[in-house]
Formats: C-alpha cells, structure tokens, sequence
C-alpha cells in the first residue's frame, strides 16, 4: 500500500482497521467473477455493424450480396472457405449467431475506436436487413469496437479521411470453454488467439505474402495483435471478398462500386456521400465516379497502400460501415 495513503487513512479510522483492511480480499459473489480474458470477433471485408439501441446495442453485421456474384465467405482462419457467391442463379447465404454464454457482458452504448469517425452514424433510422444478404451475424453488445491499422485512404463526400478496413468486436470472457458460434444446429467453437496466429502465418508464407511491403499491410499489425494475446483470449474471423488469386485487374474499382451502389444504400439509404480514390477530385452526388488528377497540393500524403488484408484473402481494398438504429 502506498505509504502516503496509509498514514491519510490512519486519520479517519483506526490503523488497527486500516492494517485488517489491507491483510483480506474483498469477497467475492458468485455474480462477481473475475473477467477470463477477451473474445475478437474480426469482421474483415465490406460489413454493415449495427447497433441496435432499444435491444441494448446488439449487432447485426452482414455484407449484401454481390451482383457479379464474385464474393466468398472465410470463416474461423484465413485458410477455411465457408462458401462462395455463384455468378448464376441464386447464391448461397450463411447466417451466424454468437451465444451469450460464457460472455460477461455489459450494458450500454460500446465504446468505439475515433477511426471510425466518418464512417459511423449515430442515426440510421429503422434498420431492416436484406432478405437475400450474403452473410448476416447476430452479435451481443460488445464492449469495445476497433479495427486493425493501417486504414485505408479514401475521399468519402468529398472530404479526405482514413477507412478502417475491418471491425474488430471485443468481449469479456466469463467461461471461455462455453463460447460458441451458432450456424443453424451447429454450434461452432472460436479458436485460441494462438491458433489463428498460426493460421495467419502458414497462410501468409504459402502465399508468399503477395509481394505486399510489410510497412504497407495490416498483416505485421495483425500478426503483433495477436502474439500479445493472452492464453486464454479467443477469435473469431468471418472474412468477405475476393480470393487472393481473383484475376480482377482493379479491386479497388470493385470495392467502391461494391460500397457505394449495395452496401451504403443497403445500411443508410439516406446518406448521400460516395467514396472515392484519395488522389481523386469530388463528385456531384448525382455524377458517376470519374476519376481526375488534381494538384499536388491536394493529393494525399501518403503512397497508394497495396494493402495485405487482414485474412489475406480479401482484395476488395474497401472497408465497411458502423450506424446505430432503434
């Protein structure tokens, strides 16, 4: 104890007391357990998260479906296709659901990392999620939301900003060994951070990393994230994309027509603003995009990221949204 503090108690009560105070721990109650690590749930690709606030801020996250029918599912490890979009008929869709149990969790609004400032709006309206969307997870209310650095540039109604390019939701863990995911009947278990670590790393060496400067990918960041996790720490990835072999010259022009045209109308049809390339000049809201080069002035300081994403398998380069509805 600290001295100073000692002898300020001795003033107000006797050091007999204060001495008895400081040789017992509080006890405990059976409703007070000690927090058994933390839970990420990653969403890396373009996700809508809503936080539904009148269900004490449970999240939906989904991701619409594709009209080129050009996306995949990774679910649990970057290595493991959960399934793909078909480019004819009707494509599949999965829907996940994460069990409160064995979660300690809190109540109230999370608490959001400021990255994502221009891509969360604090009033979507009424929510209703696509009949037909791609993947669509139900999630208790997470303590914290962050995403993994670096964000992507990106001029979003003609102002430039950073775009994180995934959600990582955080949890406390009561009973880690109880923690599931549920697909249908299936209750599927999270991996240890140390495992999906290993994952990472035997995905990126088999993929000879792409040829992505590590300054320039999230994949060194997300890997340090990961080896600090405690032992008892778990993960979960669910990652919407392309594969890393995908033979589209141009993802990045994919992910903005993707973001622009399904997914922000989708999640706040009200909002108006488009993405864009940073080193682009801003358009009408009624003007396609029409890329042009603008001054050096205006140009972001930054190189072009070629970015390794999260999983390693995702190359849309375009990040996802956060809004609260009622």
């Amino acid at each position: 104890m600290n001295r100073r503090n000692l002898l300020k108690g001795a003033v107000a009560i006797p050091i007999a007391t204060a001495l008895n105070a400081c040789s017992h721990e509080p006890e405990r109650s059976e409703n007070s357990k000690p927090a058994q690590g933390t839970l990420k749930v990653i969403l890396n690709g373009p996700f809508g998260v809503v936080q539904q606030s009148a269900s004490d801020y449970r999240i939906i996250a989904y991701v619409p479906s594709d009209p080129a029918g050009e996306h995949e599912l990774r679910f649990r490890g970057p290595a493991e296709v959960a399934g793909r979009e078909t480019k004819k008929g009707k494509s599949p869709y999965y829907r996940f659901s994460l069990s409160e149990t064995g979660l300690d969790l809190g109540r109230g609004r999370p608490s959001i990392d400021q990255g994502f400032y221009d891509f969360n709006f604090p009033h979507i309206g009424k929510f209703q999620l696509p009949a037909d969307a791609f993947v669509a997870i139900e999630l208790p209310r997470p303590d914290y939301i962050t995403f993994t650095p670096p964000a992507e540039p990106f001029l979003f109604g003609g102002k430039i900003t950073l775009q994180p390019l995934d959600h990582i939701l955080e949890y406390k863990l009561s009973e880690p060994g109880r923690v599931r995911i549920k697909q249908g009947e299936k209750e599927i278990s999270p991996l240890p951070c140390s495992e999906l670590l290993k994952q990472y790393q035997e995905y990126g060496s088999k993929m000879g990393k792409r040829n992505y400067g590590a300054e320039e990918s999230q994949y060194k960041n997300m890997e340090e994230m990961l080896t600090n996790c405690s032992p008892s720490d778990l993960c979960i990835l669910f990652g919407v994309g392309f594969d890393a072999e995908h033979s589209t010259t141009n993802p990045m022009d994919h992910g903005l027509n993707f973001f622009n045209n399904v997914l922000l109308p989708s999640f706040a049809p009200g909002v108006k603003k488009r993405l864009q390339k940073a080193n682009c000049t801003p358009i009408a809201e009624n003007e396609g995009l029409h890329p042009e080069i603008v001054p050096a002035v205006y140009r972001y300081p930054m190189p072009e990221p070629r970015l390794l994403q999260v999983s390693s398998v995702l190359d849309c380069h375009v990040g996802g949204l956060l809004g609260t509805s009622p």
